[in-house]
């Protein structure tokens, strides 16, 4: 078994787990919060396939935004 799968199926049971915990909260913005995640999670998840951010482009146009101030 591949080492992204055993990433991705653990990630996968954490999320489940814990909107499973959030949902019935009598709290509005935990309710909210687990069902944007809900959502997204599949799009989480591709983190774990794909580990490729953006970091390097924003720590760059931080560095020009700096420079045009």
């Amino acid at each position: 078994m591949s080492l992204v799968r055993i990433y991705s199926a653990s990630g996968q049971k954490f999320w489940k787990r814990w909107y499973c915990w959030a949902t019935p909260c009598r709290l509005e913005p935990m309710y909210k919060a687990a069902a944007t995640i809900r959502r997204h999670s599949k799009d989480m998840l591709t983190d774990y396939h794909h580990s490729v951010t953006n970091a390097m482009g924003e720590g760059l146009n931080s560095q020009i935004q700096k420079i045009r101030h």
